[in-house]
């Protein structure tokens, strides 16, 4: 966090000390070159797991390495979301057929109840990968993990459940934590986009 934080200050510094008109055009083109960048690094990764069909990628490790993950892991939607935003910025055919691959990936998670990150998960990847294709496939894996995801509702206690017991939360009765704001964008979009007043919170 200290680092980010310093890397803000800096550059506040640096943009304070050119006129206006000069500071615009600098934040877009660092801007532009922080997403070209993003974009090859992002190519680079998704071609390193073109064959581990199976694979998404997870984090780095403190060796710089990649650690990849399978789809029932909670972040595994992230990857293809991050795709088809580079996608939206910049369309290129690789960046396209990347984000489907990686997308597709996740595509078992659509049924999973056993915890909340499905929303995340799907809208990600789906959600993103339909806002931006139209493709009538993806609402449809869209609506699935959302019937999915409200199984999880408690009425009574007016909240989707984070996940299920373990041993590590058995002193918890109703875990909830606030990555559950985001699983909730999902019912939403899909209440009003399928009619369905069962999936409003």
């Amino acid at each position: 966090m200290l680092k980010a934080t310093s890397f803000f200050v800096i550059l506040i510094l640096f943009f304070s000390c050119k006129t206006p008109e000069n500071n615009s055009q600098s934040l877009i083109s660092v801007i532009d070159q922080s997403l070209e960048f993003a974009t090859q690094q992002s190519l680079r990764m998704a071609e390193s797991l073109k064959d581990q069909p199976d694979k998404l990628p997870q984090t780095i490790d403190k060796n710089g390495m990649l650690v990849t993950c399978n789809s029932d892991w909670w972040v595994s939607g992230f990857f293809p979301g991050v795709l088809w935003y580079l996608y939206e910025n910049s369309p290129s055919d690789s960046l396209k057929q990347w984000a489907e691959n990686f997308t597709l990936r996740v595509e078992d998670q659509q049924y999973t109840t056993d915890n909340h990150d499905v929303g995340f998960m799907i809208f990600c990847s789906f959600g993103n990968g339909y806002r931006l294709t139209g493709n009538p496939e993806y609402k449809e894996v869209i609506h699935n993990a959302s019937k999915s995801l409200i199984t999880r509702f408690n009425p009574t206690i007016g909240c989707i459940r984070s996940w299920d017991y373990a041993s590590w939360s058995a002193q918890w009765q109703y875990p909830v934590i606030i990555d559950n704001m985001m699983n909730l964008e999902l019912l939403e979009w899909s209440a009003k986009t399928f009619n369905d007043t069962t999936l409003a919170m």
